[in-house]
């Protein structure tokens, strides 16, 4: 007499198979960090490129005022706080731009459960980590150097204003950039752990054992 598919009995059905249990299948913490690679890739690209166009415009831009009488309302900034800093931040855009490429690639061909994806997952995540780091460096220069001409060029604004504000300006500048500048290296600091996080978790052996 044969036993029926639903008896709970069954050798056949005691323990319904599901993919799940492949051991070849990628677990859901690898597939978040290609996700998250592919997502961030993405958008890095968005940002890389708008931060070209936007410095190749504030150099066109000063260029095309040099020699005019600068608008008083509008500070005057020098964008080169420190000698080519202009040329230092576009090639970290160019740098950025390409690290982000690799985002892509990396978290498309990971995502198909290639060896390829996750090599360059790693060979990545080192490259950024040491990318974030010399961005947030610079940033915090640069944001300094343009930082002491806004607040110079206002407060000598201030300074001929007959009514000049009940509070100090300067003082409130500060916490403005310090803020600021908190946010953007926790931030940072944020992004660092979870590229040394996925470094170290695409190395794992049983992770590897997955992909092909």
């Amino acid at each position: 007499m044969s036993t029926s598919p639903v008896n709970p009995f069954s050798p056949t059905s005691a323990v319904p198979y599901s993919h799940a249990d492949d051991s070849t299948e990628m677990r859901g913490f690898t597939k978040a960090i290609l996700i998250v690679f592919l997502v961030f890739g993405i958008l890095g690209i968005f940002g890389s490129l708008a931060g070209i166009v936007q410095l190749a415009i504030s150099v066109i831009g000063a260029a095309s005022l040099e020699g005019q009488t600068p608008d008083p309302n509008v500070p005057n900034v020098n964008l080169n706080v420190f000698p080519g800093a202009v040329a230092v931040q576009i090639a970290m855009q160019i740098f950025g731009l390409i690290l982000s490429v690799a985002m892509v690639v990396a978290g498309s061909i990971g995502l198909k459960q290639k060896m390829l994806g996750l090599n360059l997952l790693r060979w990545t995540a080192i490259g950024l980590v040491v990318f974030k780091i010399c961005e947030q460096v610079l940033a915090v220069v640069v944001s300094f150097g343009v930082y002491d001409q806004v607040k110079k060029q206002t407060l000598d604004k201030l300074t001929q204003n007959p009514n000049p504000p009940p509070f100090d300006v300067g003082a409130l500048m500060n916490v403005f950039l310090y803020v600021a500048l908190g946010f953007g290296i926790l931030w940072a600091v944020g992004l660092i752990i979870f590229y040394v996080i996925a470094y170290l978790h695409a190395g794992n052996p049983e992770v590897r054992a997955k992909f092909q």
